[in-house]
């Protein structure tokens, strides 16, 4: 097994492992557990960097409450095809503010997700969408004007309070995206 920090977007390209990444099996597990339908879980794992990579492989692939607590709906577009939704993370966990509840998530469609990810989407602390400037300046066909179109747009959120995006964070979150632009 290998650290998990050494693949994916920290790639080190003098890193070979002919082995499997820590986060590999647990993948698979949160899989299943989401396939199975279980809403809620309890992970204990060790606290060092393989139990870290378990538990972020866990979570990778097990959407728990945040997708449900948005009418299994992405935020931003609607889709309602639960296969194509995932739970986002508004602050990462490896952050300080990074907990793993509702409040941190978002349900967001496959390429919303990666959009928001890759800070060409972001969401201001009073829920709108932002497309980013160089994606707004951009022509690039129909999908691009699409998202274009729900720039400044409020997203879909919740409908008790108590499992909204948590202001704080999407303002967090938000300056990222602002510096990145």
């Amino acid at each position: 097994a290998g650290p998990s920090t050494f693949a994916g977007r920290g790639c080190n390209p003098f890193f070979f492992s002919t082995s499997y990444n820590n986060d590999q099996v647990h993948a698979a597990t949160g899989q299943a557990a989401q396939d199975a339908g279980h809403r809620r879980v309890f992970l204990l794992t060790p606290n060092y960097q393989a139990g870290r990579d378990a538990f972020a492989g866990f979570k990778s692939r097990f959407r728990g409450e945040v997708v449900p607590a948005y009418a299994d709906q992405c935020a931003i577009c609607r889709l309602k095809e639960v296969r194509l939704l995932d739970a986002a993370h508004i602050v990462a966990d490896r952050e300080e503010a990074g907990a793993a509840v509702v409040t941190n998530g978002l349900s967001l469609c496959s390429i919303h997700h990666r959009a928001y990810d890759q800070d060409l989407v972001g969401v201001s602390p009073d829920r709108r969408v932002h497309v980013s400037r160089r994606l707004l300046e951009d022509e690039d066909g129909p999908m691009l004007e699409l998202l274009k179109g729900f720039h400044r747009q409020p997203i879909t959120v919740p409908h008790a309070r108590s499992r909204r995006p948590d202001p704080e964070r999407l303002a967090a979150r938000f300056e990222r995206f602002l510096a990145s632009a």
